[in-house]
């Protein structure tokens, strides 16, 4: 899976957040990617654990 643009990386995030996001599509590269997205666009979503 690549991502062409922020709007591809947008959506990828945005169903994985709403549980709609079909699990042939939550590869590696979309992990990285809306783990990225959530720290950018929500922070409110990330717990540290120190």
């Amino acid at each position: 899976m690549t991502f062409d643009d922020d709007d591809a990386i947008e959506r990828t995030a945005r169903a994985m957040i709403d549980c709609s996001l079909p699990k042939a599509q939550w590869t590696h590269a979309a992990h990285f990617a809306v783990a990225l997205w959530i720290l950018r666009h929500r922070p409110d979503r990330v717990r540290l654990s120190l």
